[in-house]
């Protein structure tokens, strides 16, 4: 994924990325931010800051829940 199409991923009802809530819900089922980052070819600063995202802290509760 360019650049550009970074800028133009669209955004779910949680105000999140397709990708962002999957990190949400690895992160709820337990797993560590470096296996997701792994498993999702993330840098693991981009999921700390993604971690402090009222939409993405939500949204990992939510999970949680479930």
């Amino acid at each position: 994924m360019n650049k550009i199409e970074q800028n133009q991923t669209i955004l779910t009802e949680s105000g999140l990325t397709p990708l962002q809530e999957q990190a949400a819900t690895l992160l709820a089922s337990g797993k560590n931010i470096s296996e997701v980052a792994e498993e999702l070819s993330l840098n693991r600063g981009t999921i700390y800051q993604w971690q402090q995202k009222i939409a993405f802290k939500c949204y990992f509760n939510l999970q949680r829940k479930e």
